[in-house]
């Protein structure tokens, strides 16, 4: 499991980045990920694990390409990320390989479910 606090740099760096792009009236999905992934990757590092961007896997027989795939170091997927803003519907996309994923809102709300 990836666990980070509120005090955790990373986390204030994420907030920081997070806030100044919504002081530029960014608030769409693909142009707040990035503060996110930078995030995610930084944890995933902490765990020897790598997060790998747009990489393609098969979920009920469908091709899916979430926005990052946390693997580790035996490249066995540990999670997925998935970015959304909070106009789409979250249920339809918690349902990745061994029910792993990891939803970003751009309301900076994360929902963790390792």
């Amino acid at each position: 499991m990836l666990e980070l606090a509120p005090s955790d740099p990373i986390v204030k760096t994420y907030l920081k980045d997070l806030q100044h792009l919504k002081d530029q009236l960014v608030v769409h999905e693909l142009g707040l990920k990035g503060p996110f992934q930078n995030l995610l990757d930084k944890a995933a590092k902490r765990r020897a694990w790598t997060l790998v961007p747009e990489l393609s896997t098969y979920s009920g027989g469908k091709r899916v390409v979430p926005d990052g795939t946390v693997r580790d170091e035996y490249r066995l997927a540990r999670g997925w990320w998935e970015a959304k803003d909070t106009s789409d519907h979250l249920a339809a996309y918690a349902s990745l390989p061994g029910g792993s994923c990891l939803v970003a809102l751009v309301s900076s709300t994360i929902k963790w479910t390792w």
